[in-house]
Formats: structure tokens, C-alpha cells, sequence
């Protein structure tokens, strides 16, 4: 994965990775239309990896291989991201293992044997990021420095990301 800014170094790709992981969920576009999702994330094989049920637009959409966005926006871990990229399906049984957790429990009452359960991920292809100061206090006392000393406060960096 490469930044379309070259000023952004391989630090902003870790920690877009890093601060994803801390979250728990977004929103999918399915459709034309956003449902609120759980990811788990492989930034190893760059992919978000989504379970569904089968029937659903959502898997429909996978197996058609449509085109996607993913939209998180966290101010616990200050994320705010697009992630735009092809939804694909996976029968990997391991994968699924790597990914299952207890409150996927909740969803499929067969666990993962559940012949209804749906393994899909979005292939990210961009993503334009946004990252806060990771603390509002770190925030707060950048402001009021910058008042000061007159000087910038610390707003975070805004990159976009190529996979």
C-alpha cells in the first residue's frame, strides 16, 4: 500500500491500520445504502473482513463482487476514514475461525457451522483518512499552547492511502 501524498510516510499507514483496529465498527455501504457493521481487520492481507447472513443485499452485493465503501468515524480513537474497495465473498474456514468472536455468537445461534453464516470482506483499493490528536486533553492543551505562543495547535493529519 502507497500514499497518494509522498509526504505521508509508512507511520500514517501504520497507524490508520493501528487506530482501525481500536474501533469496532462502521457503516457498509450495501446498495446505495449504509448498514451499521462490526469489522475485523487483517492488515496483513489488507482486508476488512465482515460476517453476514446469506440472503441478505449484503452477501448478494459480495458475491457479485460490487463495488463498496466502508465509513468510520471514532472520537475515542479520533479515526475518521472512507474506505472505498470491492466486496468479495470467502468460503475460508480458517479465516472464519481467525475472525469469530463472541458476539458473532449472538447473530448465528449454529456458531460458525451456521449454514446461514456469510464470510465476506471488502478489498480496500482507497481510503482517504482523517487522524485526530489521539486525546482530547493532548487536544485541549495544543490549543491553549497555540494561543501562547500563538503558534499552530496539533489538528491531526488528513492523507489519502492507495492499497
Amino acid at each position: 500500500m502507497t500514499e497518494t501524498n509522498p509526504q505521508y510516510t509508512t507511520e500514517h499507514r501504520k497507524e490508520f491500520w493501528d487506530r482501525l483496529e481500536d474501533c469496532r465498527s462502521g457503516m457498509l455501504e450495501v446498495s446505495g445504502r449504509f448498514v451499521p457493521m462490526t469489522h475485523n481487520l487483517e492488515p496483513e492481507d489488507g482486508r476488512i473482513w465482515f460476517l453476514t447472513a446469506k440472503g441478505t443485499d449484503m452477501a448478494a452485493a459480495a458475491a457479485a463482487n460490487a463495488e463498496s465503501r466502508y465509513i468510520v468515524s471514532n472520537d475515542s480513537t479520533a479515526l475518521y476514514v472512507t474506505v472505498q474497495g470491492v466486496l468479495h465473498r470467502s468460503d475460508d474456514r480458517e479465516k472464519l475461525d481467525e475472525v469469530w468472536s463472541a458476539m458473532a455468537k449472538l447473530w448465528f445461534d449454529e456458531g460458525r457451522q451456521d449454514p446461514d453464516l456469510e464470510l465476506i470482506y471488502l478489498q480496500p483499493g482507497t481510503a482517504e483518512v482523517w487522524l485526530g490528536p489521539e486525546s482530547g486533553l493532548k487536544f485541549f492543551w495544543s490549543v491553549v499552547k497555540s494561543k501562547l505562543t500563538e503558534g499552530e495547535p496539533d489538528m491531526g493529519a488528513h492523507f489519502q492511502l492507495k492499497f
